[in-house]
């Protein structure tokens, strides 16, 4: 399947190890946000300034600083509220029961065995979601996907300094991990944010729906991944 065998496997979270459409868990996310926040803000103006200040955070870099703190800056700046008051009310919600956010979703097919069979061959695991929730809420998608239990060596959160697809962000998660982006392969459902990896010097492997004219790679299903793993992961060209 690889030429290389990996010391390192990332794994996306929504749609490749937890049966959940991410962009509907944003949707109702926000929303609920917006409620818990209203003491301070009316939540139809806080739920316009929260997409609006995500855009520093998605679509620029800001070395040294992470997604979290580009974010809440820029929420206190547009807000006139001290980013360290929007906070600590923000607390509260994540204090909350997140199960009542778009609730559903389960574990993808082959999501557990592919996880048991990297920790068996003794390759470092990283959850390499989209890092703009806090680990709490990251946490809940993971238990609902029935991985919850499992030691992550790196959980990617709003601490991040980076986005998905920029090539930074799989470069940090190696760096983090303490491994060469060229011993990771990144497992991911999403074309265009994770096999972007490849720019990153990362092997992928695709496990989403079929796209016409569009090098995807190496491609299959989480069990097929993980049978490779299991048999030793055997080199192939």
């Amino acid at each position: 399947m690889f030429t290389a065998r990996p010391l390192a496997l990332l794994l996306d979270l929504d749609g490749t190890l937890l049966d959940l459409d991410g962009n509907d868990f944003l949707d109702d996310y926000t929303r609920a946000v917006a409620a818990w926040m209203a003491p301070l803000v009316p939540p139809e103006r806080f739920e316009s300034v929260l997409l609006a200040a995500a855009v520093p955070v998605m679509v620029g870099r800001h070395p040294g600083r992470s997604n979290r703190e580009v974010l809440w800056d820029a929420l206190g700046r547009a807000l006139d509220i001290a980013p360290d008051r929007l906070w600590a009310h923000f607390e509260g919600f994540l204090a909350t029961d997140l199960s009542r956010i778009h609730p559903g979703g389960g574990p993808r097919p082959g999501a557990r065995r592919l996880v048991a069979a990297a920790r068996a061959r003794g390759l470092k695991l990283a959850v390499a979601t989209m890092p703009i929730y806090p680990r709490v809420v990251v946490a809940e998608r993971l238990r609902r996907a029935g991985l919850a239990d499992i030691p992550w060596d790196l959980v990617a959160t709003d601490e991040m300094h980076t986005v998905k697809p920029d090539p930074e962000y799989f470069r940090e998660i190696a760096d983090r991990l303490e491994v060469a982006p060229a011993a990771c392969l990144m497992v991911g459902d999403d074309y265009f944010q994770d096999i972007p990896a490849r720019r990153a010097g990362m092997a992928t492997f695709y496990v989403g729906p079929e796209l016409s004219n569009l090098d995807v790679g190496p491609r299959g299903t989480l069990d097929q991944l993980a049978a490779w793993l299991e048999q030793g992961m055997p080199s192939a060209s």
